[in-house]
């Protein structure tokens, strides 16, 4: 009955032969009209969502993206091009780029960067810390920390709605 802010949250899909892809979903409410509910006492909000497949894990790019293309589709005034022309320009026009560098392009109503580590550095840690060091506390994120130097399996529940997602990878 309550109206829900929208949600993002990541997943990783591994194949048979090691390869990984990345999955970035961007979840949001719409009200929805169905006769099953009285309209007139009752709010049905109806969940949606917008996903988006890369190669590379660019998490911060992919909620820029996919939170400008929300921001299109629910505006009360149309973006410049169709949607469909954003979609294509970054699926098929965006090249990645080149390893150790940035780059920017632009979304539905901005510009977006997205980096790429070098051959000899770390993957891209994308994830803003500050969110995770607030919603966990210091404590337990100290303890997640540890636990993951330490190599150790680590298993992330809530009691409640979750708020965030986010797994600890080691390559």
């Amino acid at each position: 009955a309550d109206s829900l802010d929208p949600q993002f949250h990541s997943f990783t899909i591994a194949s048979d032969d090691g390869t990984r892809s990345y999955g970035f979903v961007h979840t949001f409410y719409e009200e929805g009209c169905v006769g099953s509910f009285d309209a007139a006492r009752d709010t049905l909000y109806v969940s949606k969502a917008l996903c988006l497949f890369t190669p590379l894990p660019f998490l911060q790019a992919s909620r820029q993206f996919l939170a400008q293309l929300h921001q299109a589709v629910t505006s009360q005034t149309a973006p410049p091009l169709p949607l469909e022309s954003y979609v294509y320009n970054i699926l098929y026009e965006v090249p990645l780029p080149p390893p150790g560098r940035s780059l920017r392009f632009h979304g539905v109503q901005g510009p977006i960067v997205c980096q790429r580590p070098g051959p000899g550095e770390l993957p891209l840690g994308d994830y803003p810390l500050g969110e995770a060091f607030s919603l966990l506390g210091v404590n337990n994120m100290v303890k997640l920390l540890t636990c993951a130097l330490l190599e150790t399996q680590v298993l992330l529940y809530s009691k409640g709605k979750p708020m965030i997602q986010f797994s600890v990878y080691f390559f």
